[in-house]
């Protein structure tokens, strides 16, 4: 499910329909920013202009989610800090339409949603029927596995917190994510481990 952490007032009951078909947290202070962040992932991040410090002091140089930044009014200034960071920097009153529009083109950018089929050197996964085929034969996955392949071929070249992907796994043992991971290693896919961000990618 796509996570959204929203940190912004105005958008809790305007928009609360079209968040339904996500996975959202509201929020609405520095506090819960901070708890809320350490505590889960999530894909993207929707929050005041106010907030920018906070979020580049959580995120440092690391790859960080997708950022919207909402502002009272127009500021050159927060636009030109908005972009040097995030990847959506928008005014209110918002556009309800135009901001349902943006969100879920980022979500199909993240996600990679532009065919039913996902390539990765010599495999294709088939986004319906979740099945993987190496070359025109098709693969064996548990429902774990099927899940976390996906999962890793959506956001090829991105990395992977081992927290989200216990969740992916439903488990928090350590042990039981690294064998998952050679195992996919051994089906060929070239995923690596950073020990800086606690996280793994998958090298495209």
């Amino acid at each position: 499910m796509f996570r959204i952490l929203v940190c912004e007032e105005s958008l809790s009951l305007s928009v609360s329909p079209f968040f339904s078909k996500y996975e959202v947290d509201f929020i609405y202070s520095e506090e819960e920013l901070l708890e809320y962040t350490y505590s889960k992932s999530y894909d993207m991040y929707i929050i005041h202009i106010n907030y920018i410090d906070t979020l580049k002091e959580i995120f440092q140089e690391n790859t960080h989610p997708i950022i919207f930044f909402i502002d009272d009014f127009y500021s050159l200034a927060h636009v030109k800090k908005a972009f040097s960071f995030g990847d959506e920097y928008l005014i209110k009153p918002l556009y309800i339409e135009d901001f349902e529009v943006r969100v879920s083109y980022q979500y199909k950018k993240l996600f990679n949603i532009t065919s039913s089929i996902l390539r990765y050197k010599d495999f294709f996964y088939h986004t319906s029927s979740k099945q993987l085929f190496y070359l025109e034969n098709k693969v064996k996955l548990s429902p774990t596995k099927r899940k976390l392949v996906e999962l890793f071929l959506t956001r090829k070249n991105k990395y992977l917190t081992k927290f989200f992907l216990y969740e992916m796994i439903g488990s928090s043992n350590n042990a039981s994510l690294r064998v998952y991971m050679s195992e996919l290693n051994r089906l060929g896919l070239t995923i690596q481990y950073d020990n800086a961000n606690e996280s793994y990618i998958l090298i495209a």
